[in-house]
Formats: C-alpha cells, sequence, structure tokens
C-alpha cells in the first residue's frame, strides 16, 4: 500500500490539474469545453479514489502507532478529536508550567506534548506546541435579529495556517508534507520508455524507463525570543495570541527565505536559486533591465520542458517590481506597462519577497536582483513533529529583570521535485 505522504502527494497533484482547467475556463469568461469536462470528471474520479486510498493508509497509520504507544499515555486523536485538542493548547499555559511548576494547571498541555511525541517518534527538549495552535480562525459578524440564521460551515480546504502563511512559497502552492518522521526518499521518473515504429510482425525494440529521487532530511531551525515573566504568568487571551504570532513569524521567516535562497552549508536546506537543472534567462552580459521579450522567455523555459501546468506563478522582490510597472513593454511605441497591477504578471500571479536577492553582481553589474517563475507544487517543504518550545528564565541577559528567553526549534527541509519547473533570472537591473 502507497504510503501517506506519496498519496498525499498525488491528490495534490490532482486538485492543482483541477484548478488549471477550471482557472483557465474563467480567465477566458467560458465554460469547461466537451473534453475539459471529461477531463475534469477523470480528476474527480481520481480525486475519490485517492480520497479512499488516504482514508485506508491513515487507519493503517493510526494503528501501527497506538501499538508503539505506552497505554498509560493519553489517547488523543484516536477518537477523532486530537486536532480540536492542538487547537485549544494555550503556549502561554504551558510556559508558564515551566515557570511555575506545580502552580499552573498545564495538563492538557503535557499531554499533548507527549502525544506528539509518540506520533514522531522523537523527543523533545523542551515542549512540542502543535501547529494547530497558529491556525487562525476567522468569525462570522452578525448584526441584528436575523444572525441566528447564518449558517457555521467548516471549510478545511480554505483553512488558514498562520505558522507558514506569511511563506510566500507556500501561498504562491508550495507542497507541504506534515508529519514527517525519519529521511524521505521520493521515487522520480526521469526518463520514460521509448517509442518505435516497427513493420509487421517485427519485434520491438525493447527500452527501459530511468528513475532517480528526491530526498528530504531533517534540518534544525531555530530562533530565540525573550518575554516578560510576569507577562506569560497572566495568560489572558490578548497575550496568548501575541506569543503565538510572535512565535510563528520568527519561524516562518527563517523557512521562508531558505526556501528561496538556501545554499546548503551550516545545516541548511537548498534553496530554488541554488537548485541545479533550472532555467536561467540571462538579461545581459553585466545584467540588464527587464524587457517583455525576457519575460516571455522564462515563462517558455517551463513550455519548453513541458512544465507549464500546475500552481504557477511569479516570486521577486518590491524593486523589480517597481521596475516593472514603470517600463513599457515596447520602447517607443506602446504605452501598456510590462506589469500593469502588482499582483498578476503576463497573466500570472506574483507576489513579492524581501528574501529575493537584490545584491547580485554579474561583470561590472552590482545590485541586482532576482525574479522566479515556477510551478510552486514541485517545491517541497517537509516538517517533522512539531514547534519545539525551550524555556529558560536563568539566561543571565534576562534574569535580573525578570524576563524569559524562549528558544523555538523546527526541523524542516525543501526540496524540488523537478528543476525543470523553476525559472529564474538573477541579473535584473532595477535602477
Amino acid at each position: 500500500m502507497l504510503n501517506i505522504q506519496t498519496i498525499r502527494e498525488r491528490r495534490s497533484n490532482v486538485v492543482n490539474n483541477m484548478r488549471s482547467l477550471t482557472e483557465k475556463a474563467v480567465n477566458e469568461e467560458r465554460d469547461l469545453s466537451d473534453d475539459e469536462s471529461a477531463k475534469f470528471d477523470e480528476y474527480r474520479s481520481q480525486l475519490s479514489t485517492l480520497d479512499k486510498q488516504l482514508d485506508r493508509a491513515q487507519v493503517i497509520a493510526d494503528a501501527e502507532r497506538s501499538m508503539a504507544v505506552d497505554p498509560n499515555q493519553p489517547r488523543f486523536g484516536y477518537d477523532g478529536c486530537f486536532e480540536e485538542q492542538c487547537r485549544n493548547f494555550s503556549v502561554t499555559r504551558a510556559i508558564a508550567a515551566h515557570l511555575e511548576p506545580g502552580q499552573v494547571d498545564a495538563g492538557r498541555e503535557f499531554e499533548i506534548s507527549q502525544e506528539l511525541a509518540n506520533r514522531s517518534g522523537r523527543k523533545p527538549s523542551g515542549i512540542y506546541i502543535p501547529h494547530e495552535v497558529f491556525l487562525e480562525n476567522r468569525a462570522i459578524t452578525t448584526t441584528g435579529t436575523g444572525g441566528e440564521l447564518v449558517p457555521t460551515q467548516h471549510r478545511a480546504d480554505l483553512m488558514i495556517d498562520r505558522l507558514r502563511t506569511s511563506m510566500q512559497v507556500q501561498a504562491l502552492g508550495a507542497t507541504i508534507l506534515d508529519g514527517l518522521v525519519g529521511n524521505q526518499e521520493i521515487p522520480r521518473l526521469t526518463g520514460s520508455a521509448t517509442p518505435y515504429w516497427v513493420a509487421e510482425h517485427a519485434d520491438v525494440t525493447p527500452s527501459d524507463q530511468a528513475f532517480d529521487s528526491v530526498t528530504l532530511g531533517p534540518k534544525t531551525v531555530g530562533a530565540e525570543t525573550e518575554y516578560s515573566r510576569r507577562m506569560l504568568l497572566n495568560a489572558v487571551p490578548s497575550v496568548e495570541q501575541l506569543v503565538r504570532s510572535d512565535l510563528a513569524k520568527v519561524i516562518a521567516t527563517a523557512i521562508d527565505e531558505k526556501s528561496i535562497t538556501g545554499d546548503g552549508t551550516g545545516n541548511t536546506p537548498v534553496g530554488v536559486l541554488n537548485v541545479a537543472g533550472i532555467g536561467n534567462t540571462p538579461h545581459g552580459t553585466d545584467g540588464g533591465v527587464p524587457t517583455w521579450d525576457n519575460v516571455l522567455n522564462i515563462i517558455n523555459e517551463l513550455a519548453i520542458d513541458e512544465a507549464l501546468i500546475g500552481s504557477l506563478g511569479w516570486l521577486t522582490n518590491s524593486s523589480v517590481v517597481k521596475k516593472m510597472r514603470g517600463t513599457v513593454r515596447v520602447a517607443s511605441t506602446d504605452s501598456r506597462m510590462i506589469m500593469e497591477n502588482a499582483a498578476t504578471l503576463a497573466d500570472y500571479p506574483l507576489r513579492q519577497s524581501s528574501h529575493m536577492p537584490s545584491n547580485g553582481t554579474k561583470g561590472t553589474g552590482t545590485n541586482l536582483s532576482s525574479i522566479i517563475f515556477a510551478n510552486w507544487a514541485d517545491l517541497l517543504i517537509g516538517y517533522w513533529s512539531a514547534v519545539d518550545i525551550l524555556v529558560n528564565p536563568y539566561h543571565q541577559a534576562v534574569y535580573s529583570s525578570g524576563g524569559v528567553k524562549i528558544n523555538a526549534l523546527q526541523d524542516v527541509d525543501v526540496a524540488v521535485r523537478h528543476p525543470e519547473s523553476f525559472s529564474v533570472a538573477t541579473d535584473v537591473v532595477t535602477v
């Protein structure tokens, strides 16, 4: 039987294909053609099959985990309520229990941490905080006597994960793999069998498929922040929300940056800009200003490799956006700018990130910026365990002032499924 992550990966591909079909029709202001409708129905059937496989794989995974769990430990999750319990996890209560042992009731928090440890097979250095605490719940506000008539709908497909929503790469559609255990090796087909035209009764020349693999291994990112001891002990909702938001930000920012620029040294992942085999569209010997032709050339890099599918979009910095919004497509004969609004480029969504380099060099060119166009679903971000929180009220820098040092640790890795799904330019002049 396929493992859960493989099924989720295939399911994500099917959903992306369904989205591409419908978005194309919407953009062209039409309904699906007969061929597109048939294809959509085929994808829907595949989705139903994958959902059934995922349910069966989850049952087996839960059963296997339950065999390894100490029967005296809490058994959250086997009644379908674990995620809800996680969302009620109080970060400040967990920290306060470390600060005042025996004085703060954090039984639920310690039980959840223990369950997360059982599930991941890894013991925390401090206490595990589940990702669910960083989920943002938006309430429907109604006025008047008709408020009772407004239904509340649970939309799991629109879940907002605060831990990673600040990550532009995820917002563009990166594939998230949660709950990983051990190193991950994902097989990849790199070469198909070769077709041959043969005469009647002649033999077909045999040919083989070629495979390699994409690997992910846990790399630890840590961030240190400081809070007032008194603030943490007064665990009112506003303080809880502040701590959750801050911890999410410090971890997410580091992961987002290395997903783009990581070079694999110092226990960092290899980010998109440093992955071998990714197409590069040069702008000039010393770099060059953005042009409409180069925008189309960057897109064409994916089209040539049959990779112009999935969660397509651009990522760059604000300097490139400013330059393209002030540069005409055809000099002297055109009043249309390369980029006509801040959210799209050549009809594909664009996001801005300060993590995109603006200090590149090439020849005599300096302060050059980068831009990426990609099927972002082929960027894999894998997470092992939960966020591990270490509480230190005795650090010399904060002890005398009644402060508390908090270390947040997250095991994560980044990999590109197909380099052909990414195209970059690293020599864009913006001044």
